[in-house]
């Protein structure tokens, strides 16, 4: 979310301020995100692992990302393909990685279930 000043105080633009919070919220993509759906049944039993959404501007994919990552435990990276490189997409998979390791570490030791 991108926040801006303006007279010294803090506001979010009407993108921002319009984006759906919830899953109820999002309009559109009902074949995967109806109730009974995938991706849906998914997302609420936070069984996540990694998505790459592609399509044209404005079609929902920054916010149903952020939908994901508040209704889950997920980490969300936003990388867009017009500013981002190779480099960029290499040091989000190199995290992504790591932090699955450190997962599976915590797991074989005991220290999560």
């Amino acid at each position: 979310m991108k926040w801006m000043y303006r007279n010294g105080r803090v506001w979010m633009s009407s993108a921002a301020r319009m984006r759906p919070r919830d899953l109820n919220d999002f309009v559109g993509q009902s074949h995967i995100l109806a109730p009974d759906q995938l991706l849906r049944r998914a997302i609420e039993a936070d069984r996540i692992q990694s998505l790459i959404f592609y399509g044209p501007p404005g079609t929902g994919k920054t916010s149903l990302a952020q939908i994901i990552a508040r209704q889950t435990r997920s980490k969300f990276e936003r990388l867009s393909g017009v500013e981002s490189n190779v480099a960029d997409m290499r040091r989000v998979l190199a995290g992504a990685a790591n932090r699955l390791e450190l997962a599976l570490t915590a797991q074989r030791n005991g220290l999560v279930n």
